[in-house]
């Protein structure tokens, strides 16, 4: 039997460790490292403090075994070709938090017994809940190089990000970040997809000044000008801007301070004057002779009215800021944890497809996975009723009618992509996940005819899909 190449002790001590109860002659007890030193105890207590004790007072000492030397005992005696026995310590180091030598040793389980299911399955749990990515140094020196000195990196467990931004900001995206990892991830892991496990960080890059993110864009594709966000496969990125900077969330919010120094200042009028009658003009430039308690009623209006169109137009900013950093971190997430493979056949409709599929959140926090998306299902509708739909020949077959030079029908395809992989993950899902493996396996992307040859390969006669499709959309409210 193979004995495992790599058997490692992650903790060596190099003297005989112990924990020690000193009980006394009066009753009371230490607990402590105990070093003798002639006719007296010295007890070394786990802050540090170190208590002198003459051999006199002392009526016993207990000496207890620390976890760290009983791990070396029992390594020490292990059959190491046996992949039982190697299982059982990996199962005491996982119960005493020895969590690097756990994962080693479940390792080595595999190694002796490729089938062991059992350490699989603990392994791939453990690798996708603690399992700590090392730093990476090299690459955020790199990073901070290429964006400059006002730039700071953070790490969290699964993503390197850079930003510029307010620190809080960071702590926010990444938050969410994680979030959006933990849920796509449990997504796949409950269906039993194949997921890689990740050897280092993903980047973010995060910019305070929209203008900053458009030079940034600019450099990667002339495309990627009118985006708020974007995936880079190539340098394995994603790239976002505080849409709360934007010239037009700036633009509305002046109008609103202005409104509300407008209603202040009539405020202040009406209260010092001594008229009984006023004319009013509201934001909308209508006019009325009212009291001087219609006036007062008037203002109040037209103050709540301001306040909801404040409490909106932040809403609506902030909410974009969440959907496009879920859409992009989706597209990064795909192709990191093997849903997807740059190598292999892309459709740009699964592609798209899975990242409005997972992009349903409201104000930061991630809603029930698989949800109908309403934005894209309301697009969907719109076209649906002004006109025929892009077939879905033209969806499977040619990536380009995602080019977003054409905004309107880019939009359509957006929202029938969202409604493909929505349909196939609530109608035919062992058969898409099959379908998403094979295209890994191709070598780089199909010509249409032979997308439409895998489509009906793994799906059935695309029109017959096409129709069911159509059906199970116009009842989706």
């Amino acid at each position: 039997m193979k004995v495992p190449k790599f058997f490692i002790l992650a903790c060596i001590l190099a003297t005989e460790a112990t924990a020690d109860i000193v009980f006394l002659n009066n009753g009371g007890k230490f607990e402590g490292t105990v070093i003798e030193d002639g006719d007296k105890i010295i007890i070394v207590t786990n802050n540090g403090a170190r208590i002198p004790l003459p051999l006199s007072d002392v009526k016993s000492i207990s000496r207890k075994q620390l976890p760290e030397e009983e791990y070396r005992k029992r390594l020490e005696s292990l059959d190491r070709t046996s992949a039982k026995a190697v299982y059982q310590l990996a199962l005491w180091c996982k119960a005493n938090e020895f969590n690097e030598e756990h994962e080693k040793l479940l390792e080595d389980v595999i190694e002796l017994e490729p089938d062991h299911a059992k350490a699989k399955e603990i392994l791939y749990s453990y690798q996708k809940t603690y399992r700590r990515l090392p730093s990476n140094n090299e690459a955020e020196a790199k990073l901070e190089s290429e964006l400059g000195q006002k730039f700071n990196v953070v790490r969290t467990q699964h993503f390197r990000i850079a930003y510029d931004t307010d620190s809080s900001f960071a702590d926010n995206r990444g938050q969410l970040f994680e979030s959006v990892y933990r849920a796509f991830y449990g997504f796949f892991e409950k269906r039993n997809f194949p997921l890689k496990t990740m050897q280092d960080r993903m980047e973010v890059v995060l910019f305070d000044s929209h203008s900053d993110f458009l030079n940034y864009a600019r450099k990667r594709s002339p495309m990627l000008e009118s985006s708020a966000g974007f995936y880079s496969p190539m340098e394995n990125r994603v790239a976002f801007f505080n849409s709360l900077n934007a010239a037009g969330y700036e633009q509305q919010r002046q109008a609103i301070l202005e409104a509300e120094a407008r209603i202040k200042n009539q405020r202040k009028e009406l209260s010092n004057s001594r008229a009984t009658k006023f004319t009013f003009t509201d934001s909308d430039g209508n006019r009325k002779v009212v009291s001087k308690s219609g006036a007062m009623n008037l203002m109040a209006k037209e103050e709540r009215k301001v306040r909801d169109q404040r409490r909106k137009l932040t809403s609506y900013y902030k909410n974009e800021n969440v959907t496009t950093t879920v859409h992009e971190c989706l597209h990064q997430l795909a192709f990191n944890l093997g849903v997807q493979e740059m190598k292999g056949d892309v459709p740009k409709w699964i592609g798209e497809g899975l990242a409005t599929f997972f992009e349903t959140a409201s104000y930061g926090s991630l809603l029930q996975i698989g949800q109908v998306n309403k934005e894209r299902l309301e697009f969907y509708h719109r076209i649906r009723q002004a006109g025929p739909l892009i077939p879905m020949e033209v969806m499977v077959g040619r990536d380009e009618i995602y080019d977003l030079s054409s905004p309107g029908a880019a939009s359509a395809a957006y929202a029938q992509g969202w409604g493909m992989v929505h349909y196939f993950f609530e109608k035919k899902e062992k058969e898409f996940l099959q379908f998403l493996q094979m295209l890994n396996k191709k070598n780089g992307n199909s010509d249409p005819p032979v997308r439409i040859r895998d489509f009906e390969a793994a799906f059935g006669n695309l029109k017959n899909i096409e129709q069911d499709w159509v059906a199970y959309m116009d009842g989706l409210k």
